[in-house]
């Protein structure tokens, strides 16, 4: 029993001394002093107070530049989208030609763009010059350079023109508990 009471007293004992506030402190505790990571406390030091009344200090000044205006973000696509389909054929076959291997004048719409890089160089170009982006959906499924001239000369029908519009357009494959009802102005009485 006697023994059974030390073995207790010890084992409170070593759980107070690695969880009390005191072993445990950053600076002051038993594993602060030891720890030469532990932040250390700046301890306040007085410093005999000279009165340096003869020396000037030296006015400093900074080269600081300050921004105007932020820059404007330069986009990498042309401002004006071009849709007029000749425009746009003209433009997907010189950007084929310049970056297929292979293409002539005959052909370049049949060219395959299979090969990952080649179909990025021409889709990136051709999204430059003519300023309309290619959906992942659609970039999916361009398999050649007929593809690319086909998807550029069609509408952009990503955005329809108003939520009007589109329920007047599909009314007939809509369910029939889809409506579109137009803002009503609220009377004031």
């Amino acid at each position: 029993m006697f023994l059974a009471k030390q073995i207790v007293r010890v084992d409170l004992y070593k759980r107070t001394l690695y969880t009390s506030s005191t072993a445990l402190s950053e600076g002051q505790g038993v594993f602060g002093r030891l720890n030469p990571w532990a932040k250390k406390t700046p301890t306040q030091q007085s410093e005999p107070a000279v009165a340096n009344s003869s020396a000037e200090i030296d006015a400093v000044s900074f080269n600081v530049k300050y921004e105007e205006d932020e820059d404007e973000v330069v986009s990498w696509k042309n401002d004006n989208v071009i849709e007029n389909a000749e425009e746009i054929e003209s433009i997907v076959r010189n950007v084929v030609l310049e970056n297929v291997q292979g293409a002539n004048e005959s052909s370049w719409k049949n060219v395959g763009l299979t090969d990952a890089t080649v179909k990025f160089k021409v889709v990136k170009e051709s999204i430059k010059l003519i300023g309309r982006d290619l959906p992942n959906a659609t970039l999916n499924n361009v398999t050649s350079a007929a593809d690319l001239l086909t998807y550029f000369q069609g509408k952009d029908e990503r955005f329809p023109e108003s939520v009007e519009q589109f329920f007047a357009d599909n009314a007939e494959s809509l369910p029939k508990n889809m409506t579109f009802e137009p803002r009503k102005k609220k009377l004031d009485l």
